[in-house]
């Protein structure tokens, strides 16, 4: 689907056995915070993983109609290729909306921390 800019989105996310992942390159390593930018009609639970740690997120209510950037963790990645995934929880799962994943540098300064965006794409 698309939301109303025409950006790819993830709906339809209701077998809890399906699970998005990314691969991405770290240039500075330190701490990241990061986002979801989602629409949630119920409260739901996933499992992040990012660099080889694993945590259960939760995800509250948006307005209905407004995708909104929701901070769901705070990590710290090393230089280097890392992997994030988010599998939706067995027994807390309610199908989400997702657009995109954000990682924003914190506390960083210099032209390499620059923040990261994984957008949902649509293959047919």
């Amino acid at each position: 689907d698309r939301d109303s800019d025409d950006n790819p989105v993830l709906t339809e996310w209701t077998d809890s056995r399906s699970h998005v992942d990314w691969l991405f390159d770290v240039k500075v390593s330190g701490q990241f915070d990061v986002y979801a930018d989602v629409l949630v009609n119920t409260a739901a639970s996933f499992t992040l993983t990012i660099a080889g740690e694993s945590s259960l997120v939760t995800v509250e209510p948006t307005d209905h109609e407004t995708y909104e950037s929701r901070l769901i963790s705070r990590v710290m990645l090393p230089v280097g290729e890392s992997g994030l995934s988010l599998q939706p929880s067995d027994k807390s799962w309610s199908p989400i909306q997702l657009r995109s994943i954000k990682l924003k540098p914190v506390g960083m300064k210099g032209v390499e921390a620059k923040s990261m965006e994984f957008k949902v794409t649509l293959h047919q």
